[in-house]
């Protein structure tokens, strides 16, 4: 639809609802006698506010006061108060069929027709729209008295809620997201009209409008609507809607902008641009006089004033473009809109005090003035410049990039043809190379993509950084190119380096594996993160370089990069707790860099904090577009929606298109596709091996793999309980051959300890409990997965030795209870109990999304600990284990009929 259509589309509208407020009953053609082609898009827009009509209709009889509320309407249960105003009540309530909260709008109908009408309104006009940033009604009635509506429970708060100024970025975002909200209902025909800080509420993260029914009474004059004449709220108001009288003809979208530039310039102050106790003389500056800009960023100043011109001809056309220069500003990219030149500002004036100017125009004195002012504003603006760059380069040496790239921009847009400016460019261009190679090799060896890790090592111009910063840069290429593998072009860039701690530790790494290490001390700090990063790349042990951290951290508590490495080793340990408040102390710049954002998102995952993973999840998706991530920040998004129960198929697809060789995006698809694909699961990770570019990950992806092949096999994941088959019998000893040599491996690692449970589990299954036992006496005996196999053990040897007194078991079950009695010698009590009294502790250790056997570990336990009890009689204990594994288990799973079985032994 064209513009001009669009506009008589809701000048159509507009005078629908007017209509319908009168009392009238407009007929559809009629209504669009001289426009007939655009009927068919007005009854589109009131079809689904048809059905509202009926349910606002005036009621019979005298009106009179009624009570409050009851504790339920209709399908809702009130719960409490959220909110009020001049149409009625707002509630959060719960809407019983559905299981959800919702907020619902209650109008009590003997208050005032003119409030029902604007209920009315509210619900015709959301009901119109489906936009994110726009509340969704969801039901609408009436019952008794009272009418209704309930909409999507907004957590809040609005924007008047906010401690306010707020950093300008999110005032920016926050801006922007309602822009385009507008955007949606003004191309839909309806002009807002009521645009403020009340009216947005956020949601999460996220900025949603409110209140389509026009401005709420109130008695302060903050929050004054103009009686009688204007609809809306006199501080926000556009100087067309205060002129109209009440009439709607001369207002379209950029009377919604105005009131939107309002709302920003708040959140950006603290204060509406005008406030008096007077509100005659709040209507004069609104009318008359330009407020002063905010002290923001010049392209963020400029964004707002320009919104709030007075001639809404010069103001942004429509929301949409008012958005578009936001996320410029936001990009860090040259907006489009340019600040009001003191010519303009003083024509402007001018046309606003005409007799005045006529005074003034006959004055030559005037045209001398102008000219001297213009000189003293050349050279003011020569002086900016170069306050300007001053102010870009400290921030740079102070490594402040991002508020280096805000003050840049500007400079670009304006002055980009300077050899200085462009100069300024580079060295911050390679000082954000430089930082996110520094990300890189901080992170995982197995997470590196090592064409592109090399192509940002090598491309890098030293020449344009900060003296500084050149050491990291060298020790940065050096660790990159061993990352990759490429141990002699490595070893060259690290015998460039000065002397020192960090280049000893390099050449160290890359000599052996093995021995001792002759270091100096360190002469700047980021010494000792690559002296920890370098001992990483030789495998030494995590203590040894946690240590080194701490030496640094002594002398140079507050560098960002050593405490940074600091809350990664505390990840690597599984001290996840401690890992979530040292690197929610690590923003940088206003936020949280992406390899910090990445590690909060995978710890809140692991702590089981699915609604902060949530919230953090969609922080990054949106702050992070997809076509800007790496293939680590890929993985880290798909493993977190398969935790949160939100698989996203076309991401692992566009993953894997992408980076087809990445072994740890083909697991997590091999993942996703083990339900119902196991050919395609095993195939996928085979392919992973192959492509793995580091032992841990080849082992890691190895160890999947042998999951995915026992899938197949029902005596693996019921011992003693399923009799293996010839075919299970073969694949049985070679799981158990193959997980023995990857825990040779990595004989100390995670993946050596699931290796070894792994092999255990296969030999139990096989019946072989000697052999069973002996592989898990190479782990530590209160490791948790080992002391959740011996209980899987003594739950076998309870089942072997209850067949056998009830005659039933067969010759492979006595062969290996004999095994079983013959390894242990003790009895079948003494190994029951020994098994249970080591539970507890395991279960306190577990963490909610660690796995057993490739199963979530806390369910495996306590169902552990249920037959435990269950077999010596405990039926006490049985029933609360039983209870506490059914909290942690769906309806639909399993392992409930296997309770269920327990109970049902339970109640003999």
């Amino acid at each position: 639809m064209n513009p001009a259509d669009r506009d008589i589309l809701q000048e159509l509208l507009e005078k629908w609802f007017l209509c319908i407020d009168s009392g009238e009953q407009p007929d559809l053609r009629e209504h669009c006698a001289d426009r007939p082609e655009l009927a068919p898009e007005l009854a589109r827009l009131l079809e689904r506010a048809g059905a509202i009509d009926d349910l606002f209709a005036t009621p019979s009889g005298p009106q009179s006061e009624t009570a409050p509320p009851p504790e339920r309407l209709g399908d809702f249960e009130l719960i409490t108060p959220i909110g009020s105003g001049g149409a009625g009540e707002v509630y959060l309530a719960r809407q019983l069929s559905l299981r959800r909260l919702v907020a619902l709008k209650v109008l009590k109908t003997a208050r005032s027709e003119r409030n029902r009408q604007r209920l009315r309104r509210e619900a015709e006009v959301a009901a119109s729209l489906s936009h994110s940033g726009i509340v969704p009604i969801y039901a609408v009635g009436e019952d008794g008295d009272t009418a209704w509506i309930a909409m999507k429970w907004l957590t809040g708060p609005a924007l008047d809620g906010l401690d306010r100024p707020i950093a300008p970025e999110r005032a920016a975002t926050i801006a922007a997201e309602a822009a385009h909200a507008l955007s949606e209902a003004h191309q839909a025909g309806i002009i807002h009209r009521d645009i403020k800080p009340s009216n947005i509420v956020l949601d999460g993260e996220s900025a949603c409008i409110v209140d389509f029914g026009l401005a709420r009474d109130s008695e302060a004059i903050e929050k004054t609507t103009v009686e009688g004449h204007v609809a809306g709220t006199l501080l926000y108001m556009s100087p067309e809607q205060l002129r109209s009288g009440g009439s709607t003809a001369t207002l379209d979208a950029r009377t919604d902008v105005y009131s939107l530039g309002a709302t920003l310039y708040e959140l950006l102050t603290g204060t509406p641009p005008f406030v008096d106790d007077n509100p005659g003389k709040v209507i004069h500056q609104i009318l008359t006089i330009d407020p002063p800009p905010p002290q923001v960023a010049t392209d963020l100043a400029t964004i707002v004033m320009r919104a709030l011109d007075k001639d809404r001809e010069r103001r942004f056309p429509d929301a949409m473009e008012m958005a578009a220069d936001l996320e410029r500003f936001l990009a860090g990219e040259p907006i489009l809109s340019r600040p009001t030149s003191w010519t303009t500002r003083t024509w402007k004036l001018a046309r606003r005090n005409r007799t005045a100017t006529t005074l003034l125009a006959s004055a030559l004195f005037l045209a001398g003035v102008l000219a001297a002012f213009l000189g003293w504003n050349m050279r003011q603006q020569t002086l900016q410049r170069t306050a300007a760059i001053v102010r870009v380069e400290e921030e740079i040496d102070e490594d402040h990039l991002a508020a280096a790239r805000t003050l840049l921009d500007p400079l670009l847009a304006n002055h980009g043809d300077g050899s200085d400016i462009r100069a300024l460019q580079r060295t911050l261009h390679a000082s954000e190379q430089l930082e996110t190679l520094l990300d890189d090799v901080q992170s995982l060896p197995e997470d590196a993509d090592f064409d592109e890790l090399r192509a940002l090592a090598t491309g890098i111009d030293g020449d344009a950084l900060r003296p500084h910063r050149r050491l990291s840069l060298q020790l940065s290429r050096a660790m990159a190119l061993a990352i990759c593998g490429d141990s002699a072009a490595a070893r060259r860039e690290a015998e460039q380096l000065p002397p020192g701690r960090g280049r000893d530790a390099i050449l160290a790494a890359l000599e052996s594996r093995t021995g001792k290490w002759q270091l100096v001390a360190a002469q700047d700090p980021i010494e000792h993160l690559f002296t920890a990063l370098a001992m990483r790349l030789c495998e030494r042990p995590l203590p040894v370089r946690r240590a080194e951290i701490e030496l640094g951290r002594s002398s140079h508590p507050a560098d960002w990069r050593l405490r940074l490495q600091h809350a990664i080793h505390l990840v690597n340990e599984g001290h996840h707790e401690l890992a979530d408040q040292a690197l929610q102390g690590l923003p940088r710049d206003g936020g949280y860099p992406r390899i910090v954002h990445r590690l909060l998102l995978f710890v809140a995952i692991q702590l089981g904090r699915d609604d902060e993973a949530n919230d953090r999840l969609l922080a990054f998706e949106r702050e992070h577009p997809r076509e800007s991530w790496s293939a680590v920040d890929a993985a880290y998004v798909a493993d977190a929606r398969y935790w949160l129960h939100r698989p996203d198929a076309e991401l692992l697809a566009f993953a894997r298109a992408r980076w087809p060789h990445n072994s740890q995006i083909g697991k997590l698809a091999a993942r996703e596709a083990l339900a119902t694909d196991i050919a395609r699961a095993v195939q996928l990770l085979e392919q992973s091996v192959a492509s793995a570019r580091t032992d841990k990950q080849r082992n890691d992806c190895t160890l999947a793999l042998l999951y995915a092949q026992a899938t197949t096999v029902p005596a693996f994941w019921q011992p003693w309980f399923a009799i293996p088959q010839q075919v299970d019998v073969d694949k049985l000893r070679e799981l158990a051959s193959r997980a023995a040599t990857l825990a040779a491996a990595d004989p100390d690692g995670n993946i050596g300890v699931t290796a070894r449970v792994l092999q255990s589990r296969a030999l139990l299954a096989l019946g072989e409990f000697s052999a069973a036992r002996e592989a898990l006496a190479h782990l530590e005996s209160d490791e948790p997965q080992a002391v959740l196999e011996r209980a899987q053990q003594a739950v076998c040897h309870h089942h072997a030795t209850g067949l056998s007194h009830i005659g039933q078991a067969t010759d492979w079950h006595r062969d290996a209870l004999d095994n079983a009695e013959d390894t242990l010698g003790l009895s079948l009590s003494r190994h029951l109990g020994n098994a249970r009294s080591r539970l507890p502790q395991a279960i306190a250790e577990l963490g909610p999304r660690q796995s057993f056997h490739r199963q979530p570990a806390e369910t495996r336990a306590w169902i552990l600990a249920a037959r435990l009890a269950q077999a010596i009689g405990d039926d006490a204990d049985a029933r609360t284990a039983i209870a506490k594994a059914r909290t942690l288990l769906a309806e639909d799973q399993p392992e409930m009929r296997l309770l269920d079985w327990l109970e049902q032994q339970l109640d003999r």
